[in-house]
């Protein structure tokens, strides 16, 4: 991207971009975080995020482990129905300022919103699931033990924390995360390959993998990525429940060390749960706080400051440096080819975000 500004290195000349522009290109490189804009309050603005499900994890070498591993998914099951109403009040409340609006939260599902006995729909979506990522606000994942065998959940984790902050992807471990089933959440990071990720479609394979190729470099680059990432938020996961002990972490600040992810493991080691606890209990004394909350804003601190920059120096080591300019010139070409008759409906966007995409890519190029 620093050529991409006028003239190379070697004299060459580039494309040149308008400033803004730069600055929005900047921003989705990591060289600065992201301005997080909320409406005012009162104001009529829907959050959209998406929404990451799987099926019931898979497991058990014997059928009667196979048994008990569902009957611990369903009791799971059970109390994520009622967390998932809770965390639509989180999110409004984030990005609403105002709980009792969680029904304006809406989420996209790929299995709901792509029509899936349309073939030519399915193939446009799927050109352009980067831009679905890029205009959400966040994303829910209903993270099991078998998540990261899906090619497509694992794309689509990855892509989205290319384009947003870690803090915008939140995932719900809490009900299926016990002592039964850690090591399998282990063990799926631990082999985790995209040669062996499952893809339904053979097409959709030859798909993601050409994507990832372009878009990553090779697969080993994505695999890292994937793997620093998810160890990163699911430490934040457990740290955040706000444990008596340190104990919680230790596993996971172990498979980061046996990765060679030295750097995470060493930013995973400064989080100290029972400490949190313990000053989040003496403000619950003096004060109207929460527990919980107290809890929650020092983990918050924690992996701002110590997990969220690793976490933006593999994002630049990861992805391809042309990527961001290219995803955004691409979608002319995709837009294009989007009509009435394979929507069934005209097509209307409304974000600002997405106009002014087409702006930057129908603009005329300009030799400096």
């Amino acid at each position: 991207l620093a050529c991409c500004n006028g003239p190379s290195p070697q004299g060459e000349p580039r494309t040149r971009i308008r400033q803004s522009d730069w600055a929005k290109l900047t921003t989705l490189c990591g060289t600065r975080s992201p301005l997080k804009e909320r409406p005012a309050h009162g104001e009529r603005v829907l959050a959209n995020f998406v929404l990451d499900l799987e099926c019931p994890p898979r497991g058990g070498e014997t059928a009667t482990d196979a048994v008990l591993l569902q009957q611990e998914y369903a009791r799971g099951a059970e109390r994520q129905r009622f967390a998932r109403g809770l965390r639509n009040a989180d999110l409004s409340a984030e990005y609403l300022r105002d709980a009792s609006r969680w029904e304006e939260a809406r989420f996209w599902i790929d299995k709901c919103c792509i029509r899936q006995n349309d073939q030519e729909f399915m193939s446009l979506s799927i050109q352009l699931i980067e831009e679905f990522m890029q205009l959400c606000h966040g994303m829910v994942v209903i993270f099991t033990w078998s998540y990261l065998e899906r090619l497509w959940c694992v794309y689509e984790w990855a892509c989205f924390l290319v384009f947003h902050e870690p803090h915008d992807l939140v995932i719900c471990a809490e009900s299926l995360y016990r002592v039964g089933t850690e090591e399998r959440f282990l063990e799926s990071v631990r082999r985790f390959s995209v040669e062996q990720s499952q893809c339904t479609d053979p097409q959709d394979r030859t798909v993601l993998e050409q994507k990832i190729k372009e878009y990553y470099g090779c697969c080993e680059n994505f695999e890292r990525f994937l793997r620093v990432s998810v160890i990163a938020i699911i430490g934040r996961c457990l740290a955040a429940r706000g444990a008596r002990n340190r104990t919680g972490l230790c596993k996971w600040i172990n498979l980061a060390d046996e990765l060679g992810f030295k750097d995470l493991a060493d930013g995973l080691r400064v989080a100290d749960p029972a400490a949190w606890r313990q000053k989040a209990l003496d403000e619950v004394e003096t004060s109207n706080s929460d527990l919980q909350s107290c809890i929650k804003a020092q983990s918050d601190a924690w992996f701002a400051d110590h997990i969220t920059p690793i976490l933006a120096a593999e994002r630049r080591r990861a992805v391809q440096r042309h990527v961001f300019r290219s995803m955004l010139l691409r979608k002319n070409y995709v837009r294009k080819a989007l009509s009435d008759t394979s929507f069934k409906r005209p097509t209307t966007f409304h974000s600002s975000w997405a106009l002014e995409v087409r702006q930057l890519a129908s603009a005329p190029a300009t030799a400096s």
